[in-house]
């Protein structure tokens, strides 16, 4: 008996788009595909292109972020906008549920999506949230990514239940100037030892797909699967599972039940 695919929610970067994405993930989601799906969603704010980001990492379509930051004088950040990114995630889980039965088993993060991701798995995971997750997801992958911590919206008290138990894959590069690679081990340590995975490349503000990455990857996402696969096995017949196995649909299939932000890949 195998398991079904994963399927992986991912949050794009700032000024990016779902699409943009998915074309920059395209070896690294085909290098997964026995293991996972990967479904690219667009953030609800559109913004002018930002000049630091390079050109590699966008599309021809609009320019996106899941929040609109401003700086402070005293250098601390103002993030507008994140309620609804996390009310538009509440949304497409709910439509997953709807459509399969079951929430996205996984939530990926690229640089600002990854800042989202952060914060969407410390309201999951600590013990009382300010806003309680409806759909838990069982592991979250962070590229580029850093620590949700703006002077407002303050979401600090929910960090407080660190370090968290959720299986997490962290990738950073050793020369990215846009995230410093310290703001992903820092990123990292909000999780425990014995469940985090983290990677560090050569490269820079990219999603990695040189050989040692990927197999990495596939090593953390064979391990995710060998989990569910075992959680499902030991449940007695007739039982409930916190994340029922998917059901496997073909990238046609269902287009009038998706909700119009997300664009699915392999």
């Amino acid at each position: 008996m195998s398991a079904a695919p994963m399927r992986v929610l991912c949050l794009h970067g700032f000024s990016m788009s779902g699409g943009a994405l998915q074309s920059h993930m395209r070896r690294v989601a085909s290098a997964l595909e026995p293991h996972a799906s990967f479904t690219f969603l667009d953030a609800p704010h559109t913004i002018e292109r930002h000049p630091m980001v390079p050109r590699a990492l966008l599309d021809d379509g609009p320019a996106r972020a899941w929040w609109l930051p401003t700086q402070r004088a005293d250098r601390r950040w103002d993030f507008d906008g994140v309620d609804e990114s996390i009310e538009l995630v509440r949304l497409v889980q709910a439509a997953e549920v709807a459509r399969c039965g079951a929430p996205f088993d996984a939530l990926l993060g690229f640089s600002q999506g990854a800042g989202l991701a952060s914060l969407l798995v410390a309201l999951q995971e600590t013990p009382r949230p300010s806003r309680p997750i409806e759909h838990p997801v069982r592991f979250a992958c962070f590229f580029g990514g850093f620590q949700f911590a703006p002077a407002t919206p303050d979401f600090s008290a929910d960090f407080r239940g660190a370090p968290f138990s959720l299986p997490s894959l962290h990738v950073y590069g050793a020369k990215d100037t846009i995230i410093r690679p310290r703001q992903g081990i820092k990123l990292a340590a909000l999780f425990t030892d014995e469940q985090r995975v983290s990677v560090e490349h050569e490269g820079g503000h990219v999603v990695a797909h040189d050989p040692a990455s990927l197999r990495a990857y596939s090593n953390f996402f064979e391990a995710r699967g060998r989990e569910a696969l075992a959680h499902t096995q030991t449940v007695p017949n007739g039982g409930a599972l916190p994340w029922p196995a998917p059901e496997v649909r073909g990238a046609g299939e269902g287009e009038g039940q998706r909700p119009s932000a997300v664009a699915r890949g392999a």
